[in-house]
């Protein structure tokens, strides 16, 4: 397994200590009765980045870019909207700065971190470029 993979990896499993840390957070800023942890979303979480995580691990290095890239993707649009452009109540432009409030902004911004992140290693992934360039080390020019 190359270092871009398990970077990619180390991304993902950022990416869903942060997500189900968000999520503790959502319940606390919500009024009741949408106050409560969605214990269907983490399961659904965890399986989701156990998949793509089994997918770097397993497939070929294209498949594995697809796949991690879907994932981030995703997870990229749904909490840009959710979280920056949609009317809801856990838009950080509406939620109280303070506190869990603060922390809640703090967890929006590293998961887009995170996933932009993750999109750049698994667009480097999937064009067979490796972190330093096409075969994983620096140019001659730059050693």
């Amino acid at each position: 397994m190359n270092k871009l993979r398990q970077l990619t990896m180390i991304v993902i499993i950022g990416n869903w200590v942060v997500g189900v840390w968000h999520l503790f957070l959502v319940a606390k800023i919500l009024v009741p009765p949408n106050n409560k942890v969605s214990w269907t979303a983490i399961i659904l979480i965890t399986l989701g980045h156990l998949s793509v995580l089994g997918a770097l691990w397993k497939l070929a290095e294209k498949w594995a870019a697809v796949v991690s890239l879907v994932l981030f993707l995703v997870a990229l649009g749904v909490g840009i909207y959710e979280h920056f452009l949609g009317p809801g109540p856990n838009n950080v432009f509406r939620v109280a700065l303070g506190g869990t409030g603060t922390l809640f902004a703090v967890s929006v911004y590293i998961l887009v971190g995170l996933e932009l992140l993750g999109c750049w290693l698994a667009a480097r992934l999937l064009t067979g470029r490796g972190i330093h360039g096409p075969h994983g080390s620096l140019p001659a020019h730059a050693a």
